[in-house]
C-alpha cells in the first residue's frame, strides 16, 4: 500500500470519526437537555386552549449559551440541536483543509462550493 492511499484511508477514517463524534455528542447534549427540561417543567399542566410562544429568550447563540450557563433545558436541546445542523458544515470545511493537505486542489475547489452552497442556505 502507498503512502497516497495510507493518507486517503485515514482521511476517510478522521472524516468518519469526526461524524460519529459530533453526531453522539449533539445526541448526548439534547438527550441531557430533554431530560433537565423534563425535571425542570414536568409538573407544569399543558393549557390547550390557548398557545403562546414564549421562548423568545432562545433566539440567538448568546442567549442559548447564557441558558446552558443558567442549566435551562431547552438551552441545551436547542445546542444538540444546532450542533446536529452544523455538522455537515464542520465535516466539508474539514474536508477541504484534507484536500488541500493531500495537495488535491480540485476535489478542495469542490468541497469549498460545497460548503458555500451549505452556508448560503443555512443563513439565507
Amino acid at each position: 500500500m502507498s503512502s497516497c492511499e495510507d493518507t486517503s484511508i485515514k482521511s476517510r477514517n478522521f472524516l468518519g470519526k469526526l461524524l460519529l463524534f459530533s453526531v453522539f455528542l449533539s445526541t448526548i447534549i439534547t438527550l441531557f437537555g430533554g431530560a433537565l427540561y423534563f425535571f425542570q417543567n414536568g409538573t407544569n399542566e399543558p393549557h390547550y386552549e390557548k398557545f403562546s410562544f414564549e421562548a423568545k429568550n432562545t433566539m440567538n447563540i448568546f442567549s442559548i449559551l447564557n441558558g446552558i450557563r443558567n442549566f435551562d433545558g431547552v438551552s441545551f436541546l436547542q445546542l444538540g440541536i444546532l450542533l446536529l445542523i452544523f455538522t455537515p458544515i464542520i465535516l466539508v470545511t474539514s474536508s477541504i483543509f484534507i484536500f488541500l493537505f493531500e495537495k488535491d486542489r480540485m476535489y478542495a475547489i469542490f468541497s469549498a462550493i460545497i460548503l458555500l452552497i451549505l452556508l448560503l442556505s443555512f443563513f439565507n
